[in-house]
């Protein structure tokens, strides 16, 4: 390969366009830092070995594995993959997957994936997991799975499982289960299961009946018992 300074290059007109070269075939010299790696006596350890790669490689993205491999810490535990992903973020040790997923978040050990997940979150030890769950929550220690689960929820201690389940919920140690569960719940200490997956049948004998024929086998199912006005079930072998 010819030697020459840039200056030499232009003046004899060896110049080139994208449209000329191979990529892939096409390299350029780089110095690689070899911390520690010099033995002179400079005053300076460190070193720059030369090395040539392909223009191909150049302005690659590297992924997060390549980053964790090459010992390249995340700053703050910070991992923000999408539009306006963490924006406004304010939070350590965030997971943010997804458009604004932990935008304006100032809570603390949050993983949010879903648009707007954990927006606006201000809760620590949050799981957010649906288009706006947890949505400006407030609760610490809160698991929310489906959209709008444990939105603008102010309790601690809430999971949330199912379409606005435990949306708006005031109670601690609250868990909510199905569409719409506990959905505006004020209670502390509580199970919730939403109706809209709980049937209601007259008694056992009615609930059998409906349940054992089409249920499927090796599950329970289970139900409002109007007469005892309890929960039961209906177990098919």
């Amino acid at each position: 390969m010819d030697i020459l300074n840039i200056q030499a290059l232009i003046s004899r007109g060896r110049l080139v366009t994208s449209a000329d070269i191979d990529p892939t075939e096409t390299y350029v010299q780089i110095g690689v830092y070899q911390p520690g790696n010099r033995q002179n006596a400079s005053g300076n350890p460190d070193a720059y070995p030369s090395y040539t790669i392909a223009i191909s490689e150049i302005g690659k993205v590297p992924s997060l594995q390549q980053v964790l491999d090459f010992n390249h810490d995340l700053v703050d535990g910070i991992n923000l993959q999408g539009t306006t992903a963490g924006v406004g973020n304010l939070g350590i040790d965030i997971n943010a997957l997804g458009k604004g997923a932990a935008g304006d978040n100032t809570g603390d050990q949050v993983n949010a994936m879903g648009l707007g997940a954990a927006f606006q979150n201000s809760g620590t030890n949050v799981n957010a997991f649906g288009q706006d769950a947890c949505l400006i929550n407030t609760g610490d220690t809160v698991n929310a799975i489906g959209p709008n689960a444990c939105n603008n929820n102010k309790g601690d201690y809430v999971t949330g499982i199912g379409r606005q389940a435990a949306e708006i919920n005031f109670g601690n140690n609250v868990i909510a289960l199905g569409t719409q569960a506990g959905l505006g719940n004020t209670i502390s200490t509580a199970f919730i299961i939403s109706n809209q997956e709980l049937p209601s049948y007259l008694d056992f004998t009615t609930a059998n009946a409906a349940i054992a024929g089409t249920g499927v086998p090796g599950n329970t199912y289970l139900y409002h018992d109007q007469t005892t006005n309890s929960i039961g079930a209906v177990r098919i072998p």
